[in-house]
Parts: C-alpha cells; structure tokens; sequence
C-alpha cells in the first residue's frame, strides 16, 4: 500500500494551519523543481492529461508553480482559486469544483488548510475514486515545506519503502536514539500491520504528499521521545518545536505520562490536549520515515513526520488503516531529526540517514 484513502487524521495525518517563520528561506526557482517533481513522479502527469489544481490567495505561488509545471509537460492545467467562490470557509465543495474534477485525470489540492473546511475536503477525497483521479493531498503546506519536501523522485522513496518493509518482517521491537535525549522501546504486535505512504499515486487513489513513511499501531512505547522538529494536532493548532526549544514526552506503557519544554504556555496546551479524552495520551501510530531527500527540519509536521527516523502520532491511531483495537479523538504527531533506529538490534537508520539507500 503506497497511497491512503483514509479521512483526514494526523500522520494523513494533518490537518494543520500554516505555521510562521518555518526553518530556512525558499530558493529562488526552488518551487518550480518541486512542482515538476510532484507532476512527473507522484502524478505521473503525461501529455494532453488534464489536472485540476486547488489553491487560494496564500498559496497561489505553489499552484502557479504546479501549473507551469504541467505546462511544461504539454498537460492541461486547470487553476482552482478556493477564494474566488466565496467567503471562507466554504462549507461545501462548490458545484463548478465538482464539474471540473468529473473531467481531469489528475487533482492537486494545496490551499491553506481551514479548520471548518474539513467537510470540503473530506467531499473531495470522495471523489477520487469515483472519477479515477490521481490526487495529490498538501492541505496547508508552505512554500518552504514545499521546496523542501519535493525534493527527489518518488520511485527512489517507494524503493526505500519497499526495502524497509522487507526489513522489518517480523520484527518484534523498535529501539530509538538521538544526541538530543530520545531514548525508547517500542513494542510491535506480532503481526502488525504496516503501512505506507510512499509517494506513487495510482488512478483512483490519493494520498499525502510530501510523502515517505511507513506507520503502524505499536503493542507498548516506553522511554522519553524529544520532538525537535515539529509538533502538529488535527484540532487546528500546529506549533512549530524549535532546535533550541524541544518538547520533551515521557512515555510510560504506551502513553504520555509527563511533557517538559521550556514554553510553559505550550507545555499546558499540550497537557490539555493528552486530557482531552479517552486515549488522547496513548501513542497511536509509530512512524519511520524514509525521505532521503528530506535533510533539515521545517517545522511542519506534515513534512518532518517522512524525516529518515521514528515519529510518534498520539491519540488516533487511523483505525480504517492499521486495525488498532482502540480510537481517540484527538491527534498530535511529534516528530524528530537525526535518529537512529534499531530493529531487534540491527540498525535499520542512523542519525537520521537511511543505510541501505542509494
């Protein structure tokens, strides 16, 4: 499985609002080499397809970019501004949207991710299958994750995904190391159940992009993770976890038992939200990331959760996908740089470089 056809969760798994100030500038020309990567290899755009391409006024600059790169390929390029059918937020996918959608081949969406447009984009994802369109999911990203995360040719992801699936046949324990303090076991079923988010969309699937991890519901986490990256929740608040300021989570029997970080006001929104209910504090989904084009961090989950190393979603563990035996309703996906995994003792990435990739 390389695409997802799961609702909108965390480790999507995002819904997220833009964050300010990501890590890095974005360089010039840097948008137009991502946008051709995303039409080449994730949509496999050819020549006279047709691809709808959803923005809005804040993201204008990454949809201009992507129909260029259609363009360029002799594709047809079909700009979708959300702001121009009405005043934000749009409750339901409007009826020219749907029209276009019923005649493309393809579908990118990359408009600022509005939390009570959940309904919208949950009635485009419908879609998908019913036309057979192969869509692209980058609800909320920046330019910068844009430049960033599109970085190398989604064959060489899904390969690296392959490689690792293959490596962790019947691994029964995970153990996590970083020079910044995380230290943790996590304990896998006997068969758990992989899966991936590799970047190669097929007519009639979707999934997130960027893109370059495999997840799983793990059996028990034990340790302390430090989320050095990026934190990100589904209720509509993502913070970006400075370098100098991690957040530090310590995980006792698969949940959250203490959170450290230097921002007290962020300290308490998390403790709220690991309270907000049944299992909002037991890690949901682990996820090792295998993005070698990922190198540096930017703040923005939906990017850093595909870093080379292991993630952590808490709360909703993505029920329709890894059969967990239990729900919550709340996400929060905490992710890292530079680690280093084991798997029942062979090391499968260390300081956050994948060792089998090539």
């Amino acid at each position: 499985m390389t695409t997802s056809t799961t609702p909108e969760v965390e480790l999507e798994l995002g819904s997220m609002e833009r964050l300010e100030g990501g890590l890095g500038q974005v360089a010039p020309g840097a948008l137009d080499v991502a946008a051709s990567i995303l039409v080449v290899s994730a949509l496999a755009l050819r020549r006279r397809d047709s691809v709808v391409v959803i923005d809005d006024d804040a993201s204008r600059n990454i949809g201009r970019a992507i129909c260029r790169a259609a363009q360029r390929l002799g594709a047809v390029p079909i700009a979708c501004n959300l702001d121009r059918f009405g005043a934000r937020p749009l409750v339901k996918l409007p009826g020219e949207l749907q029209a276009r959608l019923a005649e493309a081949s393809a579908s990118v969406f990359v408009a600022t991710c509005v939390a009570r447009e959940l309904e919208l984009r949950q009635a485009l994802l419908r879609l998908v299958p019913k036309h057979g369109l192969r869509h692209g999911h980058l609800p909320g990203i920046s330019e910068l994750a844009f430049q960033q995360g599109m970085r190398v040719d989604y064959a060489r992801v899904a390969r690296a995904g392959e490689q690792l699936l293959q490596l962790l046949r019947g691994v029964r324990k995970l153990e996590c190391t970083a020079p910044h303090g995380t230290e943790i076991e996590v304990a896998l079923p006997e068969h758990p159940q992989w899966s991936a988010q590799l970047g190669e969309l097929q007519p009639g699937r979707w999934g997130n992009l960027p893109a370059g991890c495999l997840y799983t519901t793990p059996l028990d986490v034990n340790g302390i993770f430090v989320a050095n990256a990026s934190l990100g929740t589904e209720l509509g608040r993502s913070r970006q976890a400075r370098h100098e300021q991690p957040v530090s989570l310590y995980l006792r029997a698969g949940k959250v038992v203490r959170v450290e970080c230097a921002d007290q006001g962020l300290r308490a929104q998390l403790e709220a939200l690991f309270a907000h209910g049944p299992n909002s504090d037991r890690v949901g989904l682990v996820a090792l990331g295998v993005n070698a084009g990922l190198v540096e961090a930017t703040g923005e989950s939906l990017v850093d959760q595909n870093l080379p190393g292991l993630h952590l979603a808490i709360g909703d563990p993505a029920v329709g996908i890894t059969g967990a035996e239990f729900s919550a309703k709340s996400s929060i996906a905490a992710c890292q740089f530079g680690s280093s995994v084991r798997a029942d003792g062979a090391p499968l990435i260390r300081r956050g470089r994948l060792l089998d990739d090539n």
